[in-house]
């Protein structure tokens, strides 16, 4: 069997876990990310800045654009990039924290709103 699962039903569901992170206080929004060069190092000491713990999702406007950023947070074993296009539910909710850019964040907010 297969079965479907309606549009509506979708973006209600990743409105509703955006909203559930930004209500616990578990959502960061970052002008940009502003990597020269790759370093994981850096990454890092950015996340310890901003007090994340656990797991942490983060939301790129685009590829090209931040791929210093990718290339400093993918070897971070708690961190999972994803492009503001591909934005689920499954992973939101499997974060503890969300960290976007202004851009990705404003690319994001139009797909859960759009109907």
């Amino acid at each position: 069997y297969a079965q479907r699962t309606p549009k509506k039903m979708i973006k209600l569901a990743l409105r509703s876990a955006l909203s559930d992170r930004a209500r616990g206080e578990r959502l960061r929004v970052i002008d940009t990310f502003s990597f020269d060069t790759p370093s994981t190092k850096r990454a890092q000491g950015l996340c310890s800045k901003l007090n994340l713990d656990g797991r942490i999702l983060i939301v790129i406007a685009d590829w090209e654009q931040d791929e210093q950023a990718v290339l400093s947070f993918r070897n971070l074993p708690f961190v999972h990039i994803i492009p503001s296009d591909q934005l689920n539910t499954y992973d939101v909710l499997r974060s503890d924290w969300l960290i976007f850019s202004k851009a990705s964040l404003e690319t994001s907010a139009k797909k859960a709103v759009a109907a």
